[in-house]
């Protein structure tokens, strides 16, 4: 079925669905660093908490949460302790290396930089879209910057060989320079990678917009477009949709889009989790265009 062709909606991604609310309803699109979240005490799960935006405090939903998938704060979390543990797993490998070069043992780590724990996950990501979207969450900048770790990675274990080579040769002190220039250099250049990824994962996308004249948000992974859609009313489908969801459509790629608003984000968020009444939520999106909606994504 086609219908409300002329309404324009803000489409955007929470896992590896999309979702869309009426762009009438927007306010603004803005990212902001977490710690600018001030977390409420005894707030529901999916409270995300309180941003001063602009002079104006606003109430930001985790959308993670409320659909029930891993929480931002939790996701930012694995991902800190996951690129601490890889710079660790590289300090302690090249200090295994100067421990074999200074005892005269063999250096048993592995030289395949594809190997090593970050290698695994890394050559992984690479092969899994999906999977490298999901990391980026639609933000090019996250993509160099994981792409770049490639290249200082690859030399940290190249060196290995040359360092064991000159120490055969009775060159100890070649061995030692070799691998204090990857510490110096490579290692150096991969911690402050690491340390630039985070801070752009620490960056929060956030949708503002009104519902009954309250103002709140709602944090997602990432906006596609600003468009029309094609509607799809399938009664199955529709049967089985999560509470914050009213019905469903398509894109111009074809590709499902399920449809909320943002009055009935607050009726849901005030009614309690799915499984707890908030399944009676019932209400609809307006059907009013904002043509001329900005999206101000600060880089």
């Amino acid at each position: 079925m086609d219908c409300a062709q002329n309404v324009t909606y803000v489409v955007f991604t929470i896992g590896v669905s999309q979702f869309a609310v009426p762009a009438s309803e927007v306010t603004e699109i803005f990212r902001r660093p977490s710690t600018d979240i001030v977390r409420l005490p005894a707030a529901q799960a999916f409270t995300l908490g309180s941003l001063n935006h602009r002079g104006q405090v606003t109430v930001v939903f985790d959308g993670r949460t409320i659909l029930g998938e891993r929480s931002f704060p939790d996701e930012l979390a694995a991902v800190r302790a996951l690129l601490s543990a890889r710079e660790q797993d590289h300090i302690a490998w090249l200090e295994a290396l100067r421990s074999s070069i200074e005892t005269h043992t063999p250096f048993t780590k592995t030289t395949d930089p594809t190997l090593c724990a970050f290698g695994k996950w890394f050559e992984g990501m690479k092969r899994d879209s999906a999977a490298l979207n999901k990391f980026a969450r639609g933000n090019p900048k996250l993509l160099r910057l994981l792409f770049s770790l490639d290249a200082p990675h690859r030399v940290i274990h190249s060196i290995a060989h040359t360092a064991v080579a000159h120490s055969q040769a009775g060159r100890n002190n070649d061995a030692f320079r070799v691998i204090e220039d990857a510490w110096d250099n490579e290692l150096a250049m991969m911690k402050t990678i690491f340390a630039e990824i985070m801070s752009e994962l620490e960056q929060v996308l956030i949708i503002s917009g009104n519902a009954h004249q309250e103002r709140l948000a709602i944090a997602v992974d990432q906006v596609t477009s600003v468009g029309t859609l094609q509607f799809k009313l399938d009664g199955a489908e529709l049967a089985d949709r999560h509470p914050m969801i009213s019905t469903m459509a398509t894109d111009k790629a074809g590709r499902l889009v399920q449809i909320s608003s943002f009055p009935r984000l607050l009726a849901l968020c005030q009614s309690g989790p799915p499984g707890e009444g908030s399944a009676s939520v019932e209400t609809e999106p307006q059907e009013l265009a904002r043509p001329g909606l900005t999206l101000a994504l600060a880089s």
